[in-house]
Order: structure tokens, then C-alpha cells, then sequence
């Protein structure tokens, strides 16, 4: 079939109605492909059209008048054949300012701008915009019953011999007796100024207690007695604030370790994240993975066992409120008066790049639910296969060869957050890939995967007087881990202390969430010699050319079809097809 007898073409002006045109021309060529480092695949049409007769005299007539910002919507309608109705494959958009008129031969030439499913986010994920205008609020805390502190103890001074006349020995500990749970929160050390005066340890325990008939949330509950349970208080090991002082000619240094205590009614939770700057371009949004509309699709793996566990109730909350949880109700409008802070204004795309590197998710348009699908990328939807070791075998001649780079392989990867708390669980997640499988070059070889908008180190956040003056950490968004409201804590997979919001501390992600689509078949992996799940696709085929008839390639859908080649099932890297002769080249990767 011609072009002609192929496709018909329409512009519609605002607020006209569409007209058809020829483009004058005698081949199109589209070409589906990956949207960068997302995904979602676009369908761009790759050549340039033309309009002249009495409609480009409309559109000089529009352009002479003033009217420089020039647009219109370009449809483009198809048939697989002679019997079938025309169908719509293909919108973009006329821009006259990226045209080339030529009045004398009465004809402007130009490439339509794709619009697509896509284009409303494109255009609009990096605009700014102030989540705290969300009006949806949750409460969140991280203590489910009360703290409870003892007065300070004195350590007994238990002698084991004397030096020149001096006791020495070493302190005991004044440890509550027969009770579980207690947590060392002050230490006063006092020391006489004489030089061989006595030195006296004073120490003071606290721990959470809760009357419940059944087990509480979280990890570290003990039940001291039938219905009474009790826990170690969440203790932050930095700031540990050191004061010194004199009292009764005796040096006083105080070692006392901030109890965190944090609860707030302004929480908003992940899924109203993803509402505020998303709603405007899809109606609905799925995610097994983070259990928002959850449709059963989930595979059976770790990342989404533990993504059942830990990340069905996110929540966010700005750093501002944890650092100043007094003074300051930054997840209000509220900001610090004496901090130039931007509080809540964030855009989507460093929102998702950085979701993107906490947990390996991927997101794209689902044709069968219609909606924005976000899942971890183990997410496997089962589609076509093109087998081309039967249908176009011929085709497959020559196209034997592949292209593996080592230099597309870390030798070292990293997750960090842009504001380093210096706690080794939250911030040296980390996977070493074998040496003589990754780039040589010691400037190159290392990828680092930096979370730039958001924070998880709650504790070290918390009431730390230190950042409340620090610009670039108060306007943070903390995400949160949550069950019924409260802030879960778990096991820091490198330090094996109990952490608050440990599931999002970056080694405790990496161990769960970082197995999938490896470089390589195995490395190291916090530590730990790891064999990953599986590996991302970087054997590259040589392109293979074919004649794919148009119906084929208006069904392929490159997200979720394979082929089928010599090497096995690869996935499709990208589709170029041109009219007439349903010439196709297909990139695929393995």
C-alpha cells in the first residue's frame, strides 16, 4: 500500500475543527524506543510533513498576523489493509515556530512534535511545586506508649588492688534489677579536681512501656508480665551531647544521649505524594510495590515481600519539623524566620530520580488498566513473543554477533544520601562487582547513586540543634517507614543495632531491593558475597532488519513483548519501521 492508501493526515487549530492534508511525501518513517534511562517506550514519527494549498494560506494568513506562537494538533490515521476502518496511530503537534515557511512556493515544511500518553508529565515534572499545599494529613510517631526514665544510679566502685597506695578496680553498673528494656540515656562523670580524687558514675535508664492484650508494632517488645511489655527507648547515637561543668570542686562531664520522641499530625503519605503531582496527567495510579490500588499482580520475590512489609505505608515529612520539633511545624507553610528555607517546594522528576534510586522502581502507562503503573523493575508482564528463528529465520543470517562493553560495568556502586548523617547503616550501602568484569579505568569505574531530595536518618535528624540553621538539610522531605501510624524500626544490616526507620537506611535497600538487573552474576554486596537474581540486558545483537507487516508492528509493544532469536528471548531496545515496504530494524539486548 502507498502512503496515500495507508494514512490520512489531519490538523486541527484551536478551536477548529480537524482538516485533512497531504504531506507530500512518499515515505514515513516511525520509530519506538526507550524514553531515556524510564521504561516506557514513545512512538516518535521521524519525518518531516508538509502542508501548502489553501490550508497553508490559513496558517500565513494566522502567522502574518501577529500570531508568532503558531499551533495546532497533527492526527495521523492507518489501515493494515484495504478492508480495515482507519484508526488513529500517531498525535503530535504543529509548532509554526519551528517551521520552514516558504511563502513563494506556497508550502511550510516541519517535523510534528510528539504527544503522547507521556507528554503531560514531560512537559510538567520539572516545574516546582509546594506538596505541603496537600491538605490530606496523617498522624505519625515512633512511641506507641510512654517513656519511662529512672533516677540517676551510682555506680559502685568494685576494687581489685591497689597501686602506690591507690585503689584501682573498675565501676560496676547500677543496672535496674530483674527489668528488661532499659536503655543508658545520661552518664555524669564526676571527678574530684584533686588529682587523685574519686571519680563518681552517675547513670540514668529510661525505656518505652506499653499496656497491650496483644503484641505491639514493631521489633524489641518484651512482655514483662502478662499484658505489660516493654522495649529500649530509640536512643540517637549522634548528637551525643557532651557538657562540662564544676559543682562542689568536683569536674562534672555529661554524656547524654537524645531519646527520640517525635510525633506529628502532619504527615502525608506516598500515595497523596504521587496524587498532588500527578493527578493533573493520569486518572489512577497502580503500584503493587508500594500498595497503592494494588491489582494482584505482584510477583513472588523478595523485593516485594519486603516491599509488603516496609513500604506499603509510606510516609513524608519535612527535615525542618524532626530538626526543630518544637519551634517549628515546618510541614505547615510555616517557615523558620531566621532561615531562608523552601520548604516543601520540590519538583516530580527529582522526586522519581530519587525514588528511582532508593528502591529500582520503573514506571509506565498501562494499556490494559489505563492507568500510571509503578512497580520494582522484577516486574514481569507477560506479553507476545516474535519468534524469529521461524518466521524470518533468513532474517537471522549474519546477525549472529553481539556487543558486551566493559566499560558500561562499575567496578564499585554506591547508594548515598546528599546529606550524609555519618551513620554507617543509612549511608555505606554499597556492591563491589568483580575486578576483571568492570571498567579499568579507576576514574570511571565507580557509580554513584546519590538521593538528593530526600532523608531517612530520623534519629540523627531529630531535635539535632546543630542543622537548624542549615539551609540545605531543613528544606529535606524525611521519608518515612510506617505500620498504623507508627515509624517502624528494624536491624541496620551493617551495624546489627536496632535503628530507627531502618527499613529505608541505604545498606538495609540495597540488600533487599538492589538484586535484580545486576551488571554481573555476582559480587559483594554490603560486605556479604552476594548471587544476584538477575542481570540487566547489556549484550547489544546486531540490529536485524526485516519486513514486519503494519499490523505487527502496530501491536508490538515493546515494554512487555520479546523476541526471539538465535541467543534466546531478548527484550526489545527499540523498533524503526518505514512506509511503504513495512521495512523494519529492530535493536534488542540480552
Amino acid at each position: 500500500m502507498t502512503i496515500k492508501q495507508r494514512y490520512q493526515f489531519y490538523l486541527t487549530l484551536p478551536g477548529g475543527t480537524p482538516i485533512q492534508f497531504d504531506p507530500c511525501l512518499s515515505e514515513l518513517k516511525f520509530k519506538k524506543s526507550r524514553y531515556k534511562d524510564e521504561c516506557f517506550f514513545r512512538l516518535d514519527m521521524e519525518s518531516e510533513l508538509t502542508i501548502d494549498g489553501d490550508l497553508f494560506k490559513t496558517l500565513y494568513a494566522l502567522k502574518q498576523n501577529k500570531c508568532l506562537c503558531l499551533t495546532g494538533e497533527i492526527t495521523i490515521l492507518s489501515r493494515c489493509s484495504f478492508n480495515d476502518p482507519f484508526t488513529v496511530c500517531w498525535k503530535g503537534t504543529f509548532n509554526g515556530a519551528n517551521a520552514n515557511w516558504n511563502p513563494e512556493k506556497c508550502k511550510v515544511t516541519f517535523t510534528p512534535e510528539l504527544k503522547d500518553v507521556y507528554t503531560c508529565l514531560l512537559d510538567n515534572w520539572k516545574r516546582d511545586r509546594n506538596y505541603l499545599e496537600i491538605t490530606d494529613r496523617i498522624n505519625i510517631s515512633n512511641i506507641q506508649g510512654t517513656i519511662v526514665c529512672t533516677d540517676p544510679c551510682v555506680a559502685p566502685f568494685i576494687q581489685t588492688g591497689t597501686f602506690g597506695g591507690i585503689p584501682i578496680g573498675y565501676y560496676g553498673d547500677c543496672y535496674p534489677d530483674g527489668e528488661s528494656g532499659w536503655t543508658l540515656t545520661l552518664l555524669d562523670v564526676q571527678q574530684n579536681i584533686t588529682p587523685l580524687g574519686p571519680t563518681v558514675y552517675l547513670k540514668t535508664y529510661c525505656r518505652e512501656e506499653l499496656n497491650s492484650t496483644t503484641t505491639p508494632i514493631g521489633i524489641g517488645w518484651i512482655e514483662e508480665s502478662p499484658g505489660f511489655w516493654v522495649r529500649p527507648v530509640s536512643v540517637s547515637t549522634y548528637p551525643v551531647v557532651t557538657t562540662s561543668e564544676i559543682i562542689n570542686n568536683n569536674y562534672h562531664t555529661y554524656y547524654t544521649y537524645s531519646i527520640v520522641n517525635y510525633a506529628t499530625t502532619q504527615a502525608i503519605t506516598l500515595q497523596s505524594l504521587f496524587d498532588y503531582f500527578l493527578s493533573d496527567c493520569f486518572e489512577c495510579i497502580i503500584s503493587n510495590f508500594f500498595g497503592i490500588n494494588s491489582d494482584g499482580t505482584a510477583p513472588n520475590n523478595i523485593a516485594y515481600d519486603c516491599a509488603a512489609k516496609d513500604l506499603h505505608s509510606l510516609a513524608v515529612v519535612q527535615a525542618s519539623d524532626l530538626i526543630a520539633p518544637n519551634g517549628l511545624n515546618a510541614t505547615s507553610v510555616q517557615q523558620n524566620p531566621n532561615v531562608e528555607i523552601e520548604a516543601g517546594v520540590k519538583n516530580f522528576c527529582d522526586l522519581w530520580h530519587d525514588l528511582k534510586r532508593l528502591f529500582r522502581v520503573c514506571m509506565w502507562f498501562d494499556n490494559e488498566t489505563n492507568c500510571l503503573r509503578i512497580e520494582h523493575v522484577s516486574y514481569k508482564r507477560n506479553g507476545q513473543i516474535l519468534d524469529l528463528t521461524l518466521d524470518f529465520k533468513k532474517r537471522l543470517i549474519g546477525k549472529g554477533s553481539f556487543i558486551s562493553n566493559v566499560d558500561d560495568i562499575p567496578r564499585y556502586e554506591y547508594l548515598k544520601f546528599d546529606y550524609d548523617t555519618g551513620q554507617k547503616d543509612f549511608n555505606d550501602g554499597s556492591l563491589i562487582y568483580p575486578n576483571e568484569c568492570s571498567n579499568p579505568d579507576g576514574e570511571l569505574n565507580e557509580k554513584n547513586n546519590v538521593v538528593e531530595c530526600f532523608v531517612t536518618d530520623v534519629a540523627n535528624l531529630y531535635g539535632n540543634s546543630n542543622l537548624s540553621t542549615n539551609e540545605s538539610v531543613l528544606s529535606k522531605t524525611v521519608l518515612l517507614s510506617t505500620e498504623n501510624g507508627i515509624i517502624k524500626s528494624s536491624i541496620g544490616v551493617l551495624s546489627g543495632n536496632t535503628i530507627l526507620n531502618g527499613p529505608l537506611a541505604g545498606s538495609n535497600l540495597i540488600s533487599k531491593y538492589y538484586l535484580h538487573d545486576r551488571p554481573t552474576c555476582n559480587g559483594i554486596m554490603n560486605g556479604n558475597n552476594t548471587t544476584f537474581i538477575d542481570t540487566v540486558k547489556t549484550n547489544k545483537q546486531t540490529p536485524i532488519d526485516l519486513n514486519l507487516a503494519h499490523t505487527n508492528f502496530k501491536n508490538l509493544d515493546p515494554e512487555i513483548d520479546r523476541l526471539k532469536t538465535q541467543f534466546g528471548y531478548t527484550c526489545i531496545d527499540s523498533i524503526e519501521y518505514l512506509d511503504p515496504g513495512e521495512q523494519t530494524t529492530i535493536e534488542s539486548s540480552f
